[in-house]
This record gives C-alpha cells, sequence and structure tokens, in this order.
C-alpha cells in the first residue's frame, strides 16, 4: 500500500496539499528506494550536472545488476549443494561417492577401508547438514521479492521517457520541434539526440521489466499448467467436499426437545413429571446397559442430586451431549477429507516442474488462485505505467486512474486470492484508500477550476488534505487491528477446542455405552466408538 501510494505522486503529479505532497514524497524516497535525485547528486558531486537520464541509469540498470547477480550467486550455490548432497547420498550398494574415493585412492590401506566402511554412519549427519544449509533459497527468494517491490516505480520511471511537454512561444503561437521537453526534466529536449538514444534504451528496458516480468511469470505458470491445474482442482474438490459434509452433519442433527420429550414420557411412567431412579433402572434394564454405565449416567443427569430427574436437566444433558456429538462427527471429517486433500497435493506437486518457484508464488495465495501474482503486476503496470501516457495531473490522467483501481479493486475482492480471510480484507481496504485518493485528486483538480474564491479553495484543500492524510493512515491501523484480531481469534478457538475436548472426555461423552441410553442416537455418528488421551 505504502508503495503504490508513493508511486501516485511520481505517475499522477497531482497538485496534493502541502502537508500530504510532503507524506507522499517521503513515503516515495523510502519505499521505492528514489533517495538519488539531482539535488542529492549535486550535493554528492558538486559542479556535476545531474540530469534525469542518470537517475533513470541508476534506478533501472543498478536495480537489474542488483537482481541478476542475487539470481546468478543463488544458482551457483544451489549447483554446489546439490554436488555436495550427491556426494554423501549412499547408492544402491550402501557407498557415497566419498567412500568410492577413499577405497581407490588406498586399496591396500586400512584406515582408508575403515574410513569407507564407517563413512555411513557419518553420512546422514552431513547430509541434513548440507541439506540444512539453503542459502541459495534465501537468496533467490530475496531476489523475487525485490523483483515486485522494484515492479512499479521501474514502470513509470521506463514510461516517463516518453512523455513529453509543449511549450508555446511567440506571438503567433508558432511550435517547433525545439519547444518539446522531456516532462520530468524540462531541461532536456525531448526530440535531442541524447533522450532519443536513451529512449532505445528504455525501451529494452520496458521489455525486460513491466513487459518481461509478467511474461515470464505467465510462461512458468504454463510449463507447469498440469500441476498447477492439479493443485487448484484439489483445492476446490477439498472445499466442496468439506462444504456438503457439514451441511450433512448439520441436517442429521438431533432435535434435543423432541429426544428429551419422547424419553421423558417413556421414563415417566408415574406421570409426576420426574424420573425417579427406580424409573430409570428400569428402563435401563430392559436395554441391557451394564450397571456401572448406568450409574455413571445417572449421576450425569441429577446435577442437583436430588435423587430424580426433571425434564430440563435432562434436556441440559441431551444438548450438551448434542453438541460433542456434532463437535466429534465435524473433526473426524475434517480429518478425512484433510488426509485426501494432502494426497491430492502430493500428486500434483509431482507434475510440478519448478515446484520451488510454484511453491513460493503460492507462499500467500489460494491454490485455485495461483495466477494472482500475474494480476498484480497488470494491476501496477497499468496504474503506474501506463497512466505516464496521459499529460501530468491531467483530468484523463485522474479519470485512467480511478477506472483502473475500480477494476481490480473488484478482482480482489471477487477472486478473494490470500489463504488468510484477514489479508483479503485488508486487501480490499487499502485498494479502497487508493480508490478514494484518487477521487479526492478529481475533486482538488475540479476545485482548483471552478472559480471559487482563494479563501475558499485553501479551506476546501485543507479539509481535502486531512482526508487524504486520514486514507493514508486508515489501512495501516486496520491491518495491525486485523493482526491483533487473527491473534486472538486463533487462541480463542484453540482455548475453545481444548476446554470442549477435555470437558467432553472427563464427563464421558466419547463412551459408546452412552450413546445409546434411549436418547434415539446411533452409536455409528461417533466414529470409533471412543477417544482416547492420546487422540486428545
Amino acid at each position: 500500500f505504502m508503495q503504490m501510494l508513493g508511486v501516485f505522486g511520481l505517475s499522477f503529479q497531482v497538485d496534493w496539499p502541502e502537508e500530504y505532497d510532503v507524506v507522499v514524497r517521503e513515503v516515495n524516497a523510502v519505499m521505492n528506494l528514489n533517495a538519488i535525485g539531482p539535488v542529492a547528486a549535486a550535493c554528492i558531486f558538486p559542479g556535476f550536472r545531474w540530469t534525469w537520464h542518470y537517475t533513470l541509469l541508476v534506478q533501472s540498470a543498478g536495480r537489474t545488476f542488483v537482481v541478476a547477480m542475487l539470481q546468478a550467486v543463488a544458482f551457483v550455490l544451489k549447483r554446489r549443494r546439490l554436488r555436495a548432497v550427491a556426494a554423501v547420498a549412499p547408492d544402491e550398494g550402501g557407498t557415497t561417492r566419498v567412500g568410492a574415493v577413499l577405497r581407490n585412492a588406498a586399496p591396500l590401506n586400512a584406515l582408508a577401508d575403515t574410513a569407507a566402511d564407517t563413512q555411513l554412519v557419518l553420512a546422514s549427519s552431513i547430509l541434513n547438514a548440507v541439506s540444512g544449509y539453503n542459502l541459495d533459497e534465501g537468496l533467490s527468494k530475496l531476489a523475487n521479492f525485490l523483483t515486485f517491490f522494484f515492479y512499479p516505480s521501474l514502470c513509470v520511471m521506463l514510461f516517463t521517457t516518453f512523455v513529453q511537454r509543449r511549450f508555446v512561444g511567440g506571438a503567433d503561437a508558432n511550435v517547433t520541434t525545439g519547444e518539446y521537453f522531456l516532462a520530468a526534466d524540462l531541461s532536456i529536449p525531448y526530440y535531442g539526440e541524447t533522450h532519443s538514444l536513451f529512449q532505445v534504451y528504455a525501451l529494452f528496458m520496458i521489455a525486460l521489466w513491466p513487459v518481461g516480468v509478467p511474461l515470464y511469470m505467465m510462461r512458468v505458470l504454463f510449463r507447469n499448467r498440469e500441476g498447477v491445474t492439479a493443485l487448484a482442482r484439489a483445492q476446490v474438490r477439498y472445499e466442496d467436499k468439506l462444504e456438503l459434509a457439514l451441511e450433512s452433519i448439520a441436517r442429521g442433527k438431533v432435535d434435543s426437545q423432541k429426544v428429551v420429550q419422547a424419553a421423558f414420557e417413556k421414563w415417566d411412567t408415574d406421570s409426576n413429571g420426574r424420573v425417579s431412579r427406580t424409573e430409570f433402572d428400569r428402563e435401563m434394564a430392559a436395554l441391557e446397559r451394564d450397571p456401572e454405565e448406568v450409574t455413571a449416567a445417572w449421576e450425569r443427569l441429577d446435577h442437583d442430586g436430588s435423587g430424580s430427574v426433571e425434564e430440563k436437566e435432562l434436556e441440559k444433558e441431551v444438548r450438551a451431549l448434542k453438541e460433542h456429538a456434532t463437535l466429534k462427527a465435524e473433526v473426524k471429517e475434517r480429518e478425512t477429507l484433510k488426509a485426501e486433500y494432502i494426497e491430492d497435493l502430493k500428486a500434483a506437486e509431482a507434475l510440478l516442474k519448478d515446484k520451488d518457484w510454484i511453491k513460493a508464488r503460492l507462499g500467500q495465495y489460494e491454490a485455485r488462485v495461483f495466477y494472482f501474482d500475474v494480476i498484480e503486476c497488470l494491476r501496477k503496470l497499468s496504474v503506474a505505467g501506463l497512466s505516464a501516457f496521459f499529460p501530468p495531473g491531467s483530468f484523463e490522467k485522474l479519470v485512467f486512474g480511478v477506472l483502473v483501481t475500480c477494476f481490480f479493486l473488484a478482482v480482489t475482492a471477487r477472486l478473494s486470492p490470500y489463504q488468510h480471510k484477514t489479508d483479503d480484507v485488508l486487501a480490499v481496504i487499502y485498494q479502497s484508500a487508493l480508490l478514494l485518493t484518487l477521487t479526492l485528486a478529481v475533486l482538488l483538480k475540479g476545485a482548483a477550476t471552478d472559480g471559487r474564491s482563494a479563501e475558499e479553495f485553501a479551506q476546501f484543500e485543507l479539509q481535502v488534505g486531512r482526508a487524504l492524510l486520514t486514507f493514508c493512515i486508515a489501512p495501516i491501523v486496520c491491518g495491525g487491528l486485523l493482526a491483533v484480531l487473527d491473534l486472538v481469534a486463533t487462541r480463542r478457538y484453540s482455548r475453545k477446542m481444548e476446554s470442549m475436548f477435555s470437558e467432553a472426555y472427563n464427563q464421558g461423552y466419547f463412551d459408546e455405552g452412552f450413546v445409546g441410553l434411549g436418547f434415539g442416537m446411533d452409536a455409528s455418528a461417533w466414529g470409533d466408538g471412543g477417544i482416547d488421551q492420546g487422540d486428545l
């Protein structure tokens, strides 16, 4: 969010209120690493005329070099790590390449034979140590992160190379090619020879970054299309089966009130509104229940120890029994479907040709929207790059930004791509904040040209500035609150599950003998008929 907010200051070039303009510039300098500019360079190199062209070179070539070097080092380290793993991994005969070298180098040396025989003992620990040394994976992940981190600001800068600004000179308003300048730096003639060379360079970088990054992602996804579609199908199948299973359990729930009324009418043979221990024992004897089970069941039913059971006591116990029965059925169904889902995932992963890359891309997204990184690239390209072709600060540019932001906001809300629901909510919040920011920019642009007085405009600008700062801070606050709520909900759910299972176990609700005490509940609904401490 903060990165795109900083890009807004570069791409849309709106005359923001002073307080908000300072925030946008600072955010852009920090989040998009734009600390190097004409002023900073002039301070570092006195007398050197730093133009926008040099900023373009530093920002584009420098970032490309950093990402390329990280990927190259990761590639070399990965090859060395795999060779080291292969060296200590035993072959079919139980000998590693290290042991073979020792034997071939000194076949008559008893010490070498002993080392070759005993190296299998050390091979396992060496293999674990070498396999755990995954610096290459860390560098590769860092390179991928920097690629997406640099992407929006590079889109703005590269497309800005082709944005010109015209100055009309002379009384006859004659326009010549010498009166066109680069909009980002008015000291650079737009049709000058130097700038033409930089335009060729920018075209190459556009093919490498704004166009190349999403094309590369689509190429890898297409190469792994069988695996990623299998992952997506596995998730959809799991979610559909789980929804149907939970609906089936909900439909099969016992109506506790009807059960209580039927059982109470059957047990209360003298119709005095209370079931005595004698009446209860008579009914349980007809069911051929074990005396110890009958005694335990009576103690659970007779809460007040009065020696008789009222209908409300029986209803309370049946309601608790029904809740725990439903809970256990849901847990068992989830575990069964989860086991099937894991097997489907393993089968799908076996089809992946670039497993590490795909798993990195799906680290935060649902498998069913494995392509969402491409959508994110297109969103940043549209907002940060394509908007550069509209006149700076114009209505057309702002309207284009509003339409693009609205479209991708609807796409994000519709797909709900993230694994955590709070992330989906936060994504909608921050894109809504960006949309409202552009909407206020349109209002501010209109207020500057609607003929209101300077005092009225200053008051309106102050109000807009406060609203913009609010939209800037609100998503950050919401993100913190959602993180706290997510943590609290997780801990509360864990404590609830622990409490319910412990209570159910202590009261014997997982004993199959108590399930069929005339309550009209089938013992098959309990699965294996019991649960032990290990299950808990």
